[in-house]
């Protein structure tokens, strides 16, 4: 018997579109060990759910298969390659040598069939043998996921989404397959709930045996649960390694992924200026904004501020970095803490960084920053975050900054919350973030310096008369 239960390689999926064809998947070679869970990790968009339809030969046009063998490796039958079996060989794999376990838990089940119905009608269309036995295996199913046999009587709407989630995966079990591809099980499911479904997944592999391969961006399902994980990144496979090493050592498996290249350019220190690093999504420039910023430190190279790299800093000289260097983050909703309210999200940035002597100074500090960004006191310091909009959030944040007067802002999509009103209104250190959008009319130009980032790579530009230095100075 083969070691492994799936072999794929070199897959490619493409989608047709307007603007032509898109690669979801491109080259994938990857291999299923039985009898392990494998973790298939990546960001949305990354081509997870795609390898996972495909594989099934569940992908619907414009999508389609464009290169590539799926060698699928049943107990007690001969291989063979799902991508070239006919529709009769397929339907006989499905469920019964090969499952699926899918995203939306809520919309799976038939609304109008009771639970053990649904049970019926997969185990009977592939094992007509086992009818006689259906009174007693269903429940035995429902038991093994936790669930009492009364469920079986009950229709999907009377089922929490857990319990559908449980359902679907006794559904896919209950011909004991070789494989079950599990696509994002945990999605729309409240924290205590998806323990118990990683508990329930984890026993499917010990009470019956099967390979599951478990789709997830969360890695917290992939710690608790997978053997292996297999990591993608704009439809490629780019690591695949023990769980440990992957979370532990990541990058050693699969290599890494160069986010930024030999990027060098400097910042002249007097005040004001606006350099503008622009790029498509995942051209490096938030991986850049959170280098400067100290939260990520470069692979190779240096970021010196003052003459210092900052990665060298003692604590008191990165507390006072983190002062005078201050970012603005992308997203508003989630840069606050929940459980706090605005005035001690504020105070406690005031107190940090001792910002004023008295609470009474303190709240004088906060609010004229807060009428800085045209947000009036009263209406937001009582608030919680979940109370205001994506605009108000962001305004907070820049008064945030404001509060801090620092040398250096790092605005990451400053304005992405801001309506047209808001952005023509701002105190002159917010104003030069916002001067930085650029406006649909060509005799409304900035003046000054810009580093266009070009794809993937950063091209810096400095004025003509200016030499270029011989390391980046901030």
């Amino acid at each position: 018997m083969s070691e492994s239960v799936l072999e794929v390689k070199g897959l490619e999926v493409t989608y047709s579109t307007n603007r032509g064809d898109v690669k979801a998947v491109r080259g994938l070679d990857l291999a299923v060990r039985r009898g392990e869970i494998l973790g298939i990790a990546g960001e949305s968009g990354s081509g997870k759910s795609t390898l996972a339809v495909a594989l099934l030969r569940l992908l619907k046009p414009p999508g389609k298969v464009t290169a590539g063998s799926v060698m699928f490796h049943p107990a007690g039958r001969s291989p063979v390659d799902l991508l070239k079996v006919n529709g009769e060989q397929l339907r006989v794999l499905r469920w019964s040598a090969l499952s699926y376990l899918p995203q939306g838990s809520m919309s799976s089940l038939n609304p109008v069939m009771r639970v053990r119905d649904q049970f019926k009608d997969v185990i009977l269309e592939h094992a007509p043998a086992r009818r006689e036995s259906l009174g007693e295996l269903i429940p035995r199913l429902l038991g093994q996921v936790g669930l009492e046999p009364r469920v079986g009587r009950m229709y999907p709407h009377e089922l929490s989404g857990g319990m559908k989630q449980r359902v679907l995966m006794a559904i896919a079990v209950a011909l004991e397959p070789d494989l079950v591809i599990a696509d994002e099980p945990t999605t729309a499911l409240d924290v205590t709930i998806q323990r118990v479904i990683l508990q329930s997944l984890a026993d499917l592999r010990s009470d019956f045996g099967v390979t599951l391969m478990v789709i997830s961006h969360d890695m917290g399902v992939h710690a608790q649960l997978a053997d292996r994980v297999a990591v993608m990144y704009e439809g490629r496979l780019v690591e695949v390694g023990d769980v440990r090493q992957v979370f532990k050592n990541p990058g050693v498996a699969g290599g890494y992924i160069t986010a930024v290249d030999d990027v060098s350019f400097a910042l002249a220190a007097e005040p004001p200026q606006v350099v503008s690093l622009v790029g498509q999504s995942g051209s490096g420039k938030s991986t850049i904004a959170r280098n400067v910023l100290g939260l990520q430190k470069p692979t190779a190279g240096s970021v010196l501020y003052g003459g210092k790299d900052i990665f060298k800093l003692s604590r008191a000289e990165y507390d006072e970095y983190r002062r005078d260097v201050q970012p603005v983050f992308q997203d508003p909703y989630a840069i606050f803490n929940p459980f706090y309210r605005v005035d001690r999200a504020l105070w406690k940035a005031v107190k940090k960084f001792g910002l004023a002597s008295t609470r009474a100074k303190g709240l004088e500090l906060i609010e004229e920053s807060l009428r800085a960004v045209r947000l009036e006191p009263e209406n937001v310091l009582g608030r919680y975050p979940h109370q205001l909009s994506g605009g108000q959030r962001q305004r907070i944040m820049l008064a945030r900054v404001h509060m801090l007067r620092p040398s250096f802002i790092i605005a990451d999509e400053p304005v992405s919350m801001l309506d047209a009103q808001v952005r023509k209104h701002s105190h002159p250190y917010t104003q030069l973030l916002l001067d930085s959008i650029p406006q649909p009319d060509p005799d409304d130009r900035w003046t000054g310096r810009i580093a266009v980032d070009e794809l993937d790579r950063l091209d810096s530009t400095t004025p003509a008369d200016t030499p270029a230095p011989e390391a980046p100075i901030l």
